[in-house]
């Protein structure tokens, strides 16, 4: 696969020491509220700040990861909000196929590696226990794909696998604890456990899994335009969604974009956050459910910026390319 340092597309270059992460020290105390966990891309090198929601101006450096090649980091916060998972290239093999997967404290920025071997081009997905991720095995070319559970220890197995794929991509674990993740073909489909749900034609993506595991919601990509579906994990059901954009909650909530109109409503009411145009996607409530982080994106500039609950919208300032990973303070 190609280098590249694009929206949508993650991967990652670090030199010996990834603990650099941790040696670069804590520029300012841990949050005592949610804060967003931000990865901010440079052609070299990629940040990890962790940015308080109600005082965004007081951000920390976590630490900083060299990347001479230019492909950023993919990671995840673990539903505690005190661990990030990652996947890094050391640059040997290939980005696909040659990934290590290191835990990072958001606390101490202390650092270590749990494995190696791993596709890096999917996210890794924490269980809900917080005490494993789950991560994808790939070969490309022979069109062979594996699910993998790694847990803190770093003791590894293979959950699940499949063959004539052109790319696989973790979701987390629903309801049943079935791991759940996207096989991309053709056909695409959903896969819990050992079972299937095939998916209509179009190239899915932004997959979000609810809260309770039971319903996963995606974008899925046509010729006529992007659209929403909402997939039943229980029945296998799929159904299209309202809007062109979806975030979970507040609470046991659903926020959609619809003709640039940010809306959140439960129970029947609806209120409307703010209006941000096209090229905006919610992304996640914190757990608190009082900011929403919402990605802006116009030609090659991306940013981020937060909604209250209460409606208003602010932008948050990167000099690089910034990416969320999760709420540190525990996940949504």
């Amino acid at each position: 696969m190609a280098r590249k340092f694009r929206l949508f597309i993650y991967a990652a270059v670090t030199v010996a020491g990834v603990v650099l992460v941790a040696s670069l020290g804590l520029p300012g105390a841990a949050s005592t509220g949610p804060a967003l966990v931000v990865a901010e891309y440079f052609p070299d090198r990629t940040r990890i700040w962790e940015v308080p929601a109600a005082g965004t101006q007081h951000r920390r450096l976590v630490g900083e990861v060299p990347d001479p090649r230019g492909y950023g980091l993919n990671g995840s916060v673990a539903p505690d909000g005190r661990t990030l998972a990652y996947l890094v290239w050391p640059g040997w093999d290939r980005p696909e196929t040659g990934s290590e997967l290191w835990v990072l404290d958001l606390g101490t920025g202390g650092g270590r590696r749990l494995g190696a071997g791993f596709d890096l081009y999917s996210v890794p997905r924490w269980r809900p226990d917080g005490q494993a991720v789950l991560l994808c095995r790939a070969d490309y070319e022979g069109r062979r794909f594996g699910l993998v559970e790694i847990d803190l220890a770093g003791r590894e197995r293979e959950l699940v696998s499949a063959q004539n794929l052109a790319a696989a991509f973790p979701v987390g674990w629903d309801f049943a604890g079935r791991p759940v993740w996207v096989g991309i073909g053709p056909p695409n489909d959903i896969r819990a456990g050992g079972v299937s749900i095939r998916l209509p034609e179009g190239t899915p993506r932004d997959f979000k899994l609810a809260p309770d595991g039971r319903r996963l919601a995606l974008r899925l990509v046509t010729p006529g335009g992007p659209s929403l579906l909402m997939v039943d994990l229980g029945s296998g059901q799929a159904s299209p969604e309202p809007g062109q954009a979806f975030a979970w909650g507040p609470g046991p909530g659903r926020t959609r974009l619809a003709d640039g109109r940010l809306t959140a409503g439960s129970d029947g009411r609806l209120q409307t956050l703010a209006t941000l145009g096209e090229g905006a996607e919610p992304l996640a409530w914190d757990p608190t459910g009082r900011h929403l982080v919402v990605r802006t994106v116009k030609g090659n500039r991306q940013q981020l910026g937060l909604v209250g609950a209460a409606g208003g919208f602010g932008f948050l300032e990167f000099e690089g390319y910034p990416e969320f990973w999760g709420w540190a303070g525990g996940s949504p």
